[in-house]
């Protein structure tokens, strides 16, 4: 069947063809593998432009989380010995100072931890990398609430102190413990799950990677049996008219001069 297909074409036409069909499986190849390296753009670029720069914002996040714990600890522990010891005084209101331009620190470095996100959104294509940062969002945002009412409890006890109201201020303390527990707790979580997502951004390159890699296995391979097959029937075909070709010219040697040879592979007609 295939045989008699190829029959019907002369050798240059069945060339033509080979071209032709190679080149689309050239082309096909090209576009599969751009379209994989496209994205592994994508995740590149949000391991570079978001899960790094997210990890770290949070990590500088908990490192100022904890000197501010440490400083309003100090703090507590000053306004005790403000009454005995005169240093005492510029220790406390140092503690708070520096209280504050932490929890302000903090407080903007989540604002930029949301602008990274934001900025992500507006040029993420896949569905399912949308969603994590959208979740990755939320979880920021109740960050930022947490920190707010964990630093409101504690400037409500610094105040209490402030003003030798020892009892109202250990009283709230409890409060602020409570809050800074679960700050610290969501930190980590939060921390986990970039981790998670830096991990699977890298896995999906990986993957990508070996897919075009097999791709090009398979293109190859199919390329080569096309060829095969092609050269197989054209040297078949080839072979049979040059048999025919031989009778004829020995039949003419013979003076047989009504023999007449035709074949589409070695010329249109003899």
């Amino acid at each position: 069947m295939f045989d008699k297909i190829l029959n019907k074409f002369t050798i240059s036409q069945k060339f033509i063809v080979l071209c032709v069909v190679l080149s689309l499986i050239i082309i096909l190849m090209t576009l599969s593998n751009s379209l994989r390296l496209n994205s592994m753009g994508h995740h590149i670029r949000s391991i570079k432009d978001a899960d790094i720069p997210l990890t770290r914002k949070l990590t500088a996040i908990t490192q100022h989380q904890l000197e501010q714990e440490i400083y309003y600890e100090r703090a507590f522990r000053y306004a005790s010995k403000i009454r005995l010891d005169n240093s005492a005084k510029k220790a406390f209101v140092h503690s708070i100072e520096k209280f504050e331009y932490y929890s302000q620190q903090i407080g903007e470095e989540l604002k930029e931890a949301e602008k990274l996100i934001f900025e992500q959104l507006k040029v993420i294509d896949e569905k399912d990398m949308a969603n994590e940062f959208n979740r990755l969002l939320q979880e920021i945002k109740e960050l930022e609430g947490q920190h707010v009412a964990w630093s409101k409890y504690a400037n409500e006890v610094l105040f209490f102190l402030e003003n030798s109201n020892v009892l109202e201020a250990i009283e709230l303390s409890a409060s602020v413990e409570v809050e800074a527990n679960k700050l610290d707790v969501h930190i980590g979580e939060v921390l986990k799950e970039i981790e998670n997502f830096t991990e699977e951004a890298i896995i999906k390159l990986n993957e990508e990677d070996q897919q075009i890699f097999y791709d090009g296995i398979i293109f190859s391979l199919i390329s080569i049996i096309i060829g095969g097959v092609f050269s197989f029937y054209n040297v078949k075909s080839l072979n049979k008219d040059l048999g025919k070709l031989t009778y004829s010219v020995n039949e003419i040697s013979n003076c047989e001069l009504t023999k007449r040879f035709k074949s589409n592979n070695i010329s249109k007609g003899l």
